[in-house]
């Protein structure tokens, strides 16, 4: 969860699936990474990290108030990785989780598409897990797109 229109769509997307194949919970993971360039060593990284943490919570918190659930039991987990996509796999495999659903921005640029990987992509292809990629409908790279950007 990253508080995206994105993340939201598959939040819901993954409260729809979980009700058409019975699963009972869903675990909401929002890992973050604290920006280290500014910062001196020791407390003011540890703050830092307990700031961003508990921001997560109370938005969380706030999202799940908002979603209709439909019944379904979610929990969250935050956690702090340096890269959020090996966050968000190791943090899954250790709830032994199902599946991951993970909202997708879609690419609007294939230079970038091609060189630089999103976290939703490097889940995907890092995952043991089936990944599931939501996309807001209208979104994303199309073929026509992909061309006219050459």
């Amino acid at each position: 969860m990253d508080f995206s229109r994105e993340s939201s769509r598959a939040l819901s997307v993954a409260v729809k699936l979980a009700g058409l194949t019975g699963i009972a919970e869903i675990v909401c993971i929002h890992c973050y990474t604290v920006p280290v360039g500014n910062l001196s060593a020791g407390k003011r990284f540890l703050e830092m990290s307990e700031a961003m943490r508990d921001l997560a919570k109370g938005r969380l918190t706030r999202l799940l108030k908002r979603v209709n659930t439909a019944g379904v039991v979610t929990r969250c987990v935050i956690e702090q990785d340096r890269n959020p996509s090996d966050g968000i796999v190791r943090t899954a495999v250790r709830e032994k989780a199902d599946m991951i659903v993970v909202g997708t921005r879609g690419r609007k640029n294939l230079a970038a598409a091609l060189l630089v990987p999103s976290v939703s992509e490097a889940i995907a292809t890092k995952s043991p897990l089936p990944v599931l990629a939501v996309k807001l409908p209208g979104e994303g790279l199309t073929l026509r797109r992909a061309f006219m950007s050459l």
